[in-house]
């Protein structure tokens, strides 16, 4: 069984770089989130957050594991604000736990939020696995 999660970490090219190594994560993709602007597109995107859509493998790796990534990631790149998009009521308890849990463990600066995912676009293919097509680098994730 695959899950997903869609965050949302500034520059979608460095998240997806970041995630696409995360042992568990099967797919990713990136794309805006949390806009009402029709068909957003990069050069105009309207309201939209450049996101990350990520497709893992609980079994190998947990939601609450991608959250702490997801704060890991924010740090270490100067964010304060991360996103993280949930699906249901289900997902967002779940989330709001871990942060009741483990939110003490990060800066009082790092505001993590939780919004409702209410409707993403997929990216232009030429966004997608950016930063490794840069490289050379092979374009699927380590599972």
């Amino acid at each position: 069984m695959i899950n997903n999660m869609v965050v949302s970490l500034g520059n979608f090219w460095e998240a997806e770089d970041f995630f696409i190594k995360v042992p568990g994560v099967t797919h990713t993709e990136v794309g805006y989130c949390g806009g009402t602007t029709s068909k957003p597109i990069y050069h105009n995107k309207g309201d939209y957050n450049d996101a990350v859509k990520l497709e893992f493998d609980p079994r190998v790796i947990s939601q609450e594991e991608l959250l702490s990534l997801v704060c890991e990631f924010a740090i270490s790149y100067g964010l304060e604000n991360p996103t993280v998009y949930f699906i249901d009521d289900k997902e967002f308890e779940l989330f709001k736990n871990w942060q009741r849990e483990m939110g003490h463990a990060y800066p009082e600066s790092l505001e993590l939020t939780f919004e409702p995912l209410n409707s993403y676009h997929v990216a232009e293919n030429y966004h997608q696995k950016h930063l490794a097509k840069l490289r050379g680098e092979s374009l699927e994730p380590v599972i």
